[in-house]
Order: structure tokens, then sequence, then C-alpha cells
């Protein structure tokens, strides 16, 4: 469906003086500021992808800091069952990181 010109013009015009020119000066620069922030914190994250693989990534490393602890402590892996073929974000592999959290908590 095509826009005519004349409402496309007003909503232009409309959209443009929604805030000062000195305004609008001072938005765009705190918000280039703040893309820079973005940036530097959290490497620029351009969409969900990038952060869910992040995510997964932090997950993995628990689960394996948490096998190690459980080996070192001679508390049984075979009694905290991590899934590995399971989606790393699912609610599967978080349930049964939690698991394993509780049990060797509890021993």
């Amino acid at each position: 469906m095509e826009i005519p010109e004349e409402i496309r013009k007003k909503a232009l015009s409309v959209v443009q003086n929604l805030l000062p020119d000195t305004s609008k000066e001072l938005y765009d620069r705190e918000y280039q500021l703040f893309k820079q922030w973005m940036r530097s914190r959290f490497g620029g994250w351009s969409s969900d992808k990038v952060a869910t693989g992040y995510v997964e990534d932090s997950l993995e490393q628990k689960i394996k800091i948490a096998r190690k602890i459980l080996i070192d402590s001679s508390v049984s892996v075979s009694s905290c069952d991590v899934v590995e073929n399971g989606p790393s974000t699912g609610s599967a592999s978080v349930f049964e990181f939690h698991k394993c959290v509780v049990h060797f908590h509890n021993k």
C-alpha cells in the first residue's frame, strides 16, 4: 500500500519539528556517546543472536566450572546430569544446572 505524497510530507514535517534544533543536537550528541559506551561495554552487540551466543557461552562456562567443582569434591558426577545435547539456553539445561548446584550444596 502506497502512502500519498501529501500525507508523507505532512508526517515528515511533524516528526522533524518534534524537538527544537538545539535539543536535536543535544539528543544526537548524547545518543552518540551512549552508542560509544555500548560498543565499549558490550562489544557493540548489534543483534539478539550475538547476545544469545554470549549467554550460551556463559552458561556453558558455568556448567564446566560446576563439573570441575563436583569432580574436585569427590561428588559423583553421575548424580548431576547436565544436558549437553539440549539447547544451552533452554529450560532443560538451566534446570539441570540448577540441580547440580543444589545437589552440590546439599552434600
